[in-house]
């Protein structure tokens, strides 16, 4: 296995990468930022199983635990207010967050919907997701047109 650790780059000040923590023995993967830019949600394997956590950007030094049994793939609802992920038997949950003058707190977790996919996305409105679905390969001939309107 090979090491997966969020790594930061700060384009405006054109300095090197850094690790976004000082020392950990578990992988990161998935990361994605807030639309305000001040947290950032991942996916991690530091329970011995994979969760989805949240921690605020730049200074990382206090972690929340968001998924409960399991959690992976997080995405943020346009307003930050909500996490989406999924969860255990690939349920996409919900988690409502309320800001707080010290940070977030995370309300509920509910589960949405199950799917049957690894993967989604959430729509910029939040009312629409987007599934990533495995399909069986066709036999496609050896010339393909395609019309462009």
């Amino acid at each position: 296995m090979f090491d997966q650790t969020l790594w930061v780059l700060l384009l405006a000040a054109e300095g090197k990468p850094y690790p976004l923590f000082n020392a950990s023995h578990s992988q990161q993967w998935r990361a994605v930022f807030s639309p305000d830019g001040k947290w950032i949600a991942y996916q991690s394997n530091e329970s011995s199983k994979s969760d989805v956590y949240i921690v605020p950007f730049p200074d990382a030094t206090i972690k929340m635990q968001v998924s409960k049994l399991a959690g992976w793939n997080p995405r943020w609802s346009s307003d930050g207010r909500e996490l989406y992920y999924l969860g255990d038997n690939k349920t996409i949950m919900a988690a409502t967050l309320l800001p707080r003058k010290n940070g977030l707190q995370i309300v509920e977790s509910r589960p949405l919907c199950k799917i049957k996919s690894p993967g989604f996305d959430v729509s910029q409105d939040g009312k629409r997701f987007l599934i990533y679905q495995m399909v069986e390969p066709r036999h496609v001939g050896r010339h393909s047109h395609y019309q462009l309107d």
